[in-house]
């Protein structure tokens, strides 16, 4: 019953000329699932709620099964939606919930019952998503958690061409979260449903998605495989995201300057060997050489350092070629393996990692050094990114 999903030039304006959405165009092929990743406000749920027919696109086309919907009223597209928190009778049992779609669709089931083979997929869904044992439980004598599952296995049991899922774990805790949301995986896979799944968390998105769209201002950023995008981003934007988890990035504003022989990176807080790879790089990507040329002016530009390659010590590395900035403790976080340092240099915030045998405190001086192979490179007024780590 799946089916491919297919957007052109979808845009969205609830004030015109203001947008909300812009030139939205992508494909979800049949059976696959894409995450929709972005933070609050940058039109992931009105695109959701575009795609299901409860709000109509201000341009553009949308395509589920290659028909045009655009005219198709929410009713008639065939489209599952979970919502932040399920739309359930709470005075029904979990079977009687799973099988609403059923019920809905041939009301005499209720007294005739449902086929066998029926039967016997709703209790694999019950068994895959926990709720074997609760399946003749009133719902509203069940958890957060399990309501969520039971809207998601009733999603599933519908067999749309679609399923779009709206932040399904956003208000349910971490264990939970992380256990759910693998759960809900394999059963996409399992149905072969076209899905949607929209989320706030750039770990959750990768781990979901087939495909992973990045979103912000109303715009895709960047589409493609998990892998494809976490490999080769095309933005800053994509790159803080990706980083997030691991403690954020650090960003240098600065040009580019040839001395001598050597080409070297000038920000407030110094001046950085660049590479020969990486210097080839820009120069490719800047569509001219001349521009990192003696005498042929400076490149703006803005480099980037994730906080989880940035080494924070109160002992100066000895003997080392990489960068050092010398600043003052801000504040600590502890984790698992380290500890996550922020501290201030020349009116800059960085941050980093320390080991956790260090012995650090909050107002103490300590060195953070990091390998220049290691950085990002992006144009400094478009975002765009020039150069990939090297190292």
């Amino acid at each position: 019953m799946s089916a491919e999903l297919r957007l052109e030039d979808v845009g969205k304006s609830f004030i015109p000329p203001t947008p909300v959405l812009r030139d939205i165009t992508l494909t979800v092929p049949s059976g696959e699932c894409l995450a929709l990743v972005g933070p609050s406000g940058c039109g992931k749920t009105t695109l959701l709620r575009i795609i299901a027919g409860l709000e109509a696109e201000s341009t553009g086309n949308i395509f589920i099964g290659g028909r045009n919907v655009n005219d198709v009223p929410a009713h008639e597209r065939d489209v599952a939606m979970l919502f932040q928190r399920p739309a359930l009778f709470g005075d029904q049992t979990v079977r009687q919930n799973l099988r609403w779609a059923w019920t809905l669709a041939r009301p005499w089931a209720v007294f005739v019952g449902i086929s066998t083979e029926e039967e016997r997929e709703l209790s694999r869904v019950a068994e895959l998503l926990d709720l074997k044992d609760q399946l003749d439980t009133p719902l509203n004598q069940l958890s957060g958690g399990q309501q969520q599952r039971v809207g998601f296995g009733r999603c599933l049991l519908r067999r749309s061409k679609l399923v779009l899922l709206d932040e399904p774990l956003s208000h349910l805790d971490a264990p939970l979260r992380l256990s759910l949301r693998r759960k809900m995986r394999l059963l996409l896979r399992e149905f072969l449903a076209t899905s949607v799944y929209v989320t706030h968390d750039p770990e959750e998105a990768f781990a979901v998605g087939d495909q992973v769209a990045i979103m912000a201002h109303g715009t895709i950023v960047q589409m493609g495989e998990p892998v494809e995008v976490r490999r080769c981003p095309k933005h800053r934007y994509v790159v803080e995201l990706i980083h997030h988890q691991t403690g954020g990035m650090n960003f240098f504003l600065g040009d580019v300057q040839r001395h001598d022989m050597d080409t070297y990176f000038h920000c407030p807080l110094g001046r950085w060997p660049m590479s020969v790879q990486v210097v080839s790089a820009l120069r490719e990507s800047l569509c001219s050489g001349e521009n990192l040329h003696p005498g042929k002016g400076k490149v703006h530009i803005m480099m980037g350092v994730a906080a989880y390659d940035v080494r924070c010590s109160t002992a100066s590395p000895a003997g080392e070629d990489d960068p050092q900035i010398v600043s003052h403790i801000l504040d600590l976080e502890s984790r698992d393996e380290d500890v996550g340092v922020t501290s201030g240099s020349a009116g800059t915030r960085l941050v980093g990692r320390a080991s956790a045998d260090e012995r650090l405190e909050r107002g103490q001086a300590v060195t953070m050094t990091f390998s220049m192979a290691r950085a990002y490179w992006f144009d400094a007024d478009t975002g765009r990114t020039l150069a990939l780590p090297t190292g």
